[in-house]
C-alpha cells in the first residue's frame, strides 16, 4: 500500500507542477540541481532530504516488484546507513561523474547507491 501511496502522491506532485517547471530530462530536478545543493563539505537538510525520498521511493517500486515475483534489488542499503552518510556518498559520486548531472536527480541518487552499496558480500 505505502507504494500505491507514494505513485499517487507523485502524479499529484507532476500534476500540480507546471510544466515550465520541469528541466529536459521532464524531471524537477537533474543532477546539476541535486550537486549544487549537495556540496559534500556540508550536504544541506534539502540534500539529505531529497535523497532519502528518491531512495526511499526506489525501494518501495522495487518492493513492489518483488511482490509481483521479480527479483529485484539493485542496491542494498546497510542497517546502520545514515541519512547524512548516503547523502554524502551521492554527494561524492555526483562530484566524481559529471555525467550524472546531465539525468534527473532521482536517476544520479540510484546509480549513486548502486555503486556505493552493492547487494551480496562485501
Amino acid at each position: 500500500m505505502r507504494a500505491g501511496g507514494l505513485i499517487v502522491a507523485a502524479v499529484a506532485a507532476a500534476v500540480a507542477l507546471p510544466a515550465a517547471a520541469q528541466d529536459r530530462t521532464g524531471a524537477f530536478l537533474t543532477g546539476a540541481d541535486l550537486a549544487s545543493r549537495c556540496a559534500a563539505a556540508s550536504v544541506s537538510g534539502e540534500c539529505i532530504m531529497y535523497v532519502a525520498g528518491a531512495l526511499d521511493a526506489a525501494m518501495a517500486m522495487e518492493a513492489a516488484l518483488r511482490g509481483m515475483g521479480q527479483n529485484v534489488r539493485t542496491f542494498c542499503l546497510p542497517a546502520s546507513a545514515t541519512s547524512r552518510a548516503v547523502a554524502q556518498s551521492v554527494a561524492a559520486y555526483l562530484a566524481q561523474h559529471p555525467d550524472a548531472r546531465n539525468a534527473s536527480a532521482a536517476s544520479a541518487v540510484h546509480a549513486a547507491a548502486v555503486a556505493a552499496y552493492p547487494c551480496g558480500p562485501r
